[in-house]
């Protein structure tokens, strides 16, 4: 015999679960791709030079950008710029800048305050070759840019990492969450190239993976941590990120791929292979442990590095 009241009950408890489900999907606000019209171009007379060059002229002939050169150098001997400046202005749509006095970090932020590029492109370490230091040092004036720049700073490390094929690959990398990294993932889906391939790489490096197994031995003796749940963890704690860079990577044609890296080696590093990648960071002015986790992550990256941060 038919019943009306557990049929309601039925559709009150389908209707539960649909909610429930529903509640389960992330809402994630859409994320909009940066692209720079205006781009500071700071160089600084090292072998690096060549690697901004092509920089800049990527970024010119891709978002018909207007290029502000800067020889940032010390030096109050105009008469003794760069040969690099030529090259630079002999580009579409550039300008050279008067130099100012001071440090090359206060050149830099004064052309920044005066003339407020969208993004800022400058040698890491600056005024030292990156062939002969490598990854041991940022140097002072690339840490004193992004601690202090209100606009993204485009970092060129190794000379035979071509930003024109770097943005064919991009890798965003994030550890604990940050407030920066929708502008940081807008940044990193802006400067893709078409049909290329970016990914979200959520790490926990070795110091903090043994940190938790600690605190967990503690708490749960008989409890150890599986790399499997670890992941699944650490893509769950990005989750809204995730759904709408997979959104707005569909709706531009790229291939996307959430990549979640809990290990024991140090650090989980996109891609030290010498394949040319663009990796994208996400930098919280105040939070001590992401700003360890972007030092780090530049200064063992060969490739170009662009860091959004909550200045912005």
């Amino acid at each position: 015999m038919f019943d009306p009241t557990e049929d309601k009950l039925d559709r009150d408890f389908d209707e539960s679960m649909r909610m429930f489900e529903k509640a389960m999907v992330p809402i994630a606000e859409p994320i909009e791709p940066k692209q720079p019209a205006r781009v500071l171009i700071a160089i600084d007379g090292s072998s690096q030079d060549a690697a901004i060059i092509e920089a800049a002229t990527t970024l010119q002939k891709r978002f018909d950008a207007t290029l502000l050169v800067l020889d940032a150098r010390e030096t109050d001997d105009e008469e003794a710029a760069s040969p690099s400046i030529d090259s630079l202005l002999a580009i579409a749509n550039s300008e050279r800048l008067a130099k100012s006095s001071g440090t090359s970090y206060d050149q830099i932020l004064a052309a920044i305050e005066s003339r407020q590029p969208d993004l800022v492109v400058l040698p890491c370490p600056f005024g030292r070759d990156f062939q002969s230091i490598g990854a041991e040092s940022i140097g002072t004036v690339v840490d004193v840019i992004l601690s202090r720049s209100p606009v993204p700073l485009l970092i060129i490390r190794s000379t035979d990492q071509p930003l024109a094929t770097a943005c064919k690959q991009v890798a965003m990398v994030v550890s604990s969450e940050c407030d920066a990294e929708p502008l940081a993932a807008g940044w990193a889906l802006g400067l893709s190239s078409e049909s290329a391939s970016i990914s979200l790489e959520v790490v926990m490096d070795r110091e903090q993976l043994e940190n938790l197994q600690a605190i967990l031995e503690v708490l749960v003796p008989e409890r150890t941590l599986e790399p499997e749940q670890l992941n699944t963890a650490l893509a769950e704690s990005h989750s809204r990120l995730h759904v709408a860079m997979q959104k707005a990577a569909q709706e531009a044609g790229l291939s996307y791929r959430l990549v979640p890296k809990a290990t024991q080696t140090a650090p989980p590093l996109a891609g030290q292979e010498a394949v040319p990648q663009l990796i994208v960071l996400a930098y919280e002015i105040d939070d001590h442990f992401v700003h360890g986790f972007i030092m780090d992550r530049i200064r063992r990256s060969p490739h170009p590095v662009l860091v959004a941060s909550t200045h912005q």
